[in-house]
């Protein structure tokens, strides 16, 4: 008998598939703002507050994590690393972008 390399795995299987991500309009839009102020944020506060500069800032901050969040699960923003930090549209990001117009 040979045995599995990998018992404890053997009877288990693992999705290789992408998520059921769906990025709605109002993500596009984020796509697209984030573009035009230069591609690059600080803070998702700055989306936010580019979004609807009518919020508080808790409330600009809540925004533009939730779509920078969204944007970064299928790849269209990554997260800068430290010290800068930050969030950068991708080159698929602005591909999307440019596709849509």
């Amino acid at each position: 008998m040979s045995q599995s390399k990998t018992p404890l795995l053997a009877n288990h299987s693992f999705s290789r598939g992408p998520a059921n991500v769906v990025i709605s309009e109002l993500d596009m839009l984020a796509l697209r703002t984030l573009n035009q102020i230069g591609g690059k944020v600080s803070t998702p506060a700055d989306l936010g507050n580019a979004l609807d500069g009518n919020l508080d800032a808790s409330r600009k901050s809540l925004l533009g994590g939730r779509h920078l969040r969204r944007l970064e699960s299928v790849g269209f923003v990554k997260a800068l690393e430290r010290p800068t930090g930050g969030y950068q549209i991708t080159v698929t990001g602005r591909a999307a972008v440019s596709s849509e117009n």
